[in-house]
This record gives C-alpha cells, structure tokens and sequence, in this order.
C-alpha cells in the first residue's frame, strides 16, 4: 500500500496526486496525525476534504502530544513516518521539499532525514516535492483535482 501523511497543506496534497497517478487510487492511503498541533481541527477538515475530492480512504490517527518550542516540534516527520510505516506502507510519500540538512531549521524535512528514516523503517520513502516551487506544486494539486479552497496552509494561514 501506497501512505501518504496528508496534514492538509499543499505538500502532502502534491504527495497524494502523485501517489494516486503512480499506483492508482485504490493502492493508496492517506493518513493525518494529529499530534497536538494548535491547527490540528483547520489541518483534519482540509485533510478530509482533499481525500475525499481525490476518492481516497483516510485514516486519522492520534499521538500524545509532541513537544514544541518556537514553533518547531520535535521529531514530528519521524513520529508521522513511524505511523505512516505501521498502516502496511510499500512506500510512502512525504511531502518534504528542502534538498539540504543544513538548510532545514525543522530538522526533519529535508533529503537526508528522508533517506535515513527509509533505512530505519525499511520503506521506501518517496519525495516529490523536492526542487519544486511552492508555485508548480499549487498548480499540480489544483491540476490533479483539489480546489485551492480545500487546502489549508499553516504559511498563509
């Protein structure tokens, strides 16, 4: 099975039109995490919407708290990919777009972190955003059948 994380925001909404385009939708799953995140409601109505309009099965899945400082939440991808991973992941799709470690002040959303959490999981992760605009992922989503109303985007919120 085909997992794709989706938070509801444009990434994970790219991930999700691509994993439907390379496996067809009856091989994917989408899966939102709410981790205590203060827009996790704004997050899960976006989620249920965008996998609805594309016919996809969603499971929400709920993790204690994650701890957050400045708005950074430690080990969030990890946490999200280990759930990814135990919903019977063949691969999954991760909506990171940063190519550098050094670059990323998350951490955990960047190539490298990408290529080590596959190891440790033993699942291939696949990462479409990376290199692409903000831009050319909006028109991709909207492309593949999402309204931009559906989405929901903590960097316009």
């Amino acid at each position: 099975m085909n997992v794709v994380p989706l938070s509801g925001g444009w990434d994970s909404a790219f991930c999700l039109v691509r994993a439907i385009r390379a496996a067809g939708r009856e091989n994917v799953l989408a899966v939102f995490v709410d981790y205590g995140q203060p827009y996790r409601a704004q997050e899960r109505i976006a989620a249920l919407s965008i996998a609805s309009a594309l016919r996809v099965k969603l499971v929400c899945r709920r993790v204690p708290p994650i701890e957050s400082q400045n708005g950074v939440f430690k080990d969030r991808n990890k946490t999200i990919l280990e759930i990814a991973a135990r919903e019977g992941a063949s691969r999954i799709w991760f909506g990171c777009r940063n190519p550098f470690a050094l670059l990323d002040r998350f951490g955990d959303s960047n190539r490298r972190f990408a290529a080590g959490i596959s190891r440790e999981l033993g699942v291939p992760i696949s990462t479409p955003c990376l290199w692409l605009s903000k831009a050319v992922i909006r028109w991709a989503v909207q492309r593949g059948g999402v309204p931009a109303s559906l989405v929901y985007s903590t960097e316009e919120a």
